[in-house]
């Protein structure tokens, strides 16, 4: 569903070009601007519309204390070169899961589409207690964890730092039909 949106948009654009009389090479064009200086890379590079495309959003967060457990779940365990910040680049056992779970959403009657985010966001909180580290975990952030550094939590018994990737599924849903019920269904 979602790469036939894509193509029919791109049909839009090239159809729209030539019913201008002017057929354009989209991103061709933009490239030979860029080259002779009157645009930039960035305006290659189009803005996602993920965040603001869906109403409703599954969020899914994969947390724990270690960060070698964290790579196992959320990278591919045979890169042992690694580090927390790589994790969005491969793919793991929690992507896999994330796949399996958007494949069982399209069973979901009331659910038109799911559409996962190409990538998960890694986050490192640091936290004083057992309290705080259940919180980062269900993903309530205070500004107070969000702001600590790990200096700050040094030598202190219990603390410790909790090591999470949040990963985003937008869904559409679509209303179910209301039937009304008659008496003389009944019969």
């Amino acid at each position: 569903m979602i790469m036939t949106d894509e193509f029919k948009k791109g049909l839009y654009y090239f159809y729209s070009c030539l019913n201008s009389h002017s057929y354009h090479r989209l991103g061709a064009d933009i490239v030979d601007k860029v080259i002779v200086g009157s645009a930039s890379w960035s305006d290659l590079f189009a803005k996602h519309d993920f965040f603001h495309k869906y109403r409703y959003y599954l969020q899914v967060i994969a947390s724990t204390g270690n960060p070698d457990l964290q790579i196992k779940w959320c990278v591919d365990s045979l890169c042992t070169s690694c580090t927390f910040t790589s994790i969005v680049t491969r793919a793991g056992t929690v992507e896999s899961r994330l796949r399996q779970l958007v494949m069982k959403l399209e069973f979901v009657e009331s659910l038109t589409l799911a559409h996962p985010f190409i990538k998960g966001f890694d986050q490192v909180a640091y936290c004083l207690n057992e309290e705080e580290v259940r919180a980062v975990a269900q993903g309530e952030m205070t500004k107070t964890i969000e702001t600590r550094k790990k200096e700050d939590i040094a030598g202190k018994e219990g603390a410790g730092p909790v090591y999470s990737t949040t990963f985003y599924i937008g869904l559409l849903i679509e209303p179910k039909q209301r039937t009304l019920f008659s008496f003389s269904q009944c019969k």
